[in-house]
């Protein structure tokens, strides 16, 4: 695998070692419940955060690899608890969290996958 896949190996698990982190932060929450903990908000929002910044690492190359995913949201979403955070609705983040989790979760892995098998990546 080249230095440059590698690296790109590399970010797409940040990302889903970071969906992991927040699925194990929010498990058995309901969004009350989650609105109403502080901790595991920030938490989410920090992993959040992480996400969103290999969104911005990968351009072009994500909407190439996953064309399905909203990368474009993402990188906004970043920007939202970046320079925004006052505004951010937890509806918003909850909602990420339960409709596009799974599926980027999922296109990651499988990107990894075509990684390690493809040498000209």
């Amino acid at each position: 695998m080249s230095t440059e896949a590698a690296k790109h190996r590399r970010w797409l698990l940040d990302i889903v070692e970071n969906i992991d982190k927040v699925n194990a932060y929010v498990a058995g929450m309901t969004l009350r419940e989650f609105e109403a903990n502080a901790m595991a908000v920030d938490a989410v929002e920090r992993c959040i955060m992480r996400i969103t910044e290999v969104a911005f690492r990968l351009q072009g190359k994500a909407e190439t690899w996953m064309p399905q995913q909203e990368w474009q949201n993402m990188r906004a979403l970043g920007n939202l608890l970046r320079h925004r955070y006052d505004t951010v609705q937890i509806r918003v983040i909850w909602q990420v969290i339960e409709n596009d989790f799974l599926s980027l979760r999922h296109d990651c892995l499988r990107t990894i996958a075509r990684l390690e098998g493809d040498n000209s990546a």
